[in-house]
């Protein structure tokens, strides 16, 4: 693993979150005190939703009642779409009637 040779000669290793750190420590790559987590992102607490869940459900043609597994982000290889779109793939198989919606945006840097 690439990480385990440059964690020796760098001085410190950038994660997105914390979780990230935990990961690393259990496959010992370095000490913790290496670590530093900078989360980048949307702070989810401060958005105020015009609509309530039924309006947006409703809106967007899904029942009140019925699942509906979603993804929403850029078309980049960092946030691997693939692995969402096998996942959904497999949910389909289990329940042919699962709605699977993705919304995109961006160029696809592939």
């Amino acid at each position: 693993m690439i990480e385990r040779l440059t964690a020796r000669i760098t001085n410190q290793i950038t994660t997105l979150t914390d979780l990230e750190i935990n990961d690393y420590q259990r496959l010992k790559l370095s000490s913790k005190e290496k670590f530093v987590a900078i989360p980048y992102g949307l702070d989810s607490k401060g958005i105020k939703f015009s609509q309530g869940r039924e309006e947006t459900r409703q809106r967007l043609g899904f029942s009140g009642n019925e699942h509906v597994v979603g993804w929403v982000g850029r078309l980049v290889p960092i946030k691997d779409c693939g692995t969402f779109l096998h996942a959904a793939s497999l949910l389909k198989e289990l329940s042919p009637g699962l709605p699977s919606p993705a919304r995109t945006e961006g160029k696809d840097e592939g």
